[in-house]
């Protein structure tokens, strides 16, 4: 079975451990995704119902991820209604563009596309 086999049974059984459970599997899920696949955690970090531990061990490994993948989730989680990391979400956005576009999500999402065609 492969790393990213084991990762998804994993995510899939994520909800229905404890919550200190979680986060240990968070911790063993991140080390399983290759970049190209770490969009599958996407689910959790966008719920703003998530335990707080588990989004921590997903942002802190999404810091380390190239902008294609920590880009466009950071948007989806800044304009994710209620959810306790959107206004850190926003201030990485902010960190990595020129122009800050408020909540203005078409503005932010049109910046994060033109960003990653410029740079793949």
């Amino acid at each position: 079975m492969s790393s990213e086999q084991k990762a998804g049974e994993l995510l899939a059984l994520l909800p229905g451990l404890a919550t200190v459970d979680q986060e240990e599997a968070a911790k063993h899920l991140v080390n399983l995704l290759s970049d190209d696949h770490f969009t599958a955690v996407g689910v959790c970090l966008t719920n703003a119902a998530e335990p707080e531990a588990v989004v921590a061990v997903l942002m802190a490994d999404l810091l380390n991820r190239p902008e294609k993948v920590k880009l466009p989730l950071c948007l989806a989680i800044a304009r994710t209604p209620g959810h306790p990391r959107a206004e850190e979400a926003l201030k990485l956005l902010g960190l990595h563009f020129v122009a800050d576009h408020g909540t203005n999500w078409p503005a932010w999402e049109a910046a994060v596309q033109e960003r990653l065609q410029s740079n793949p």
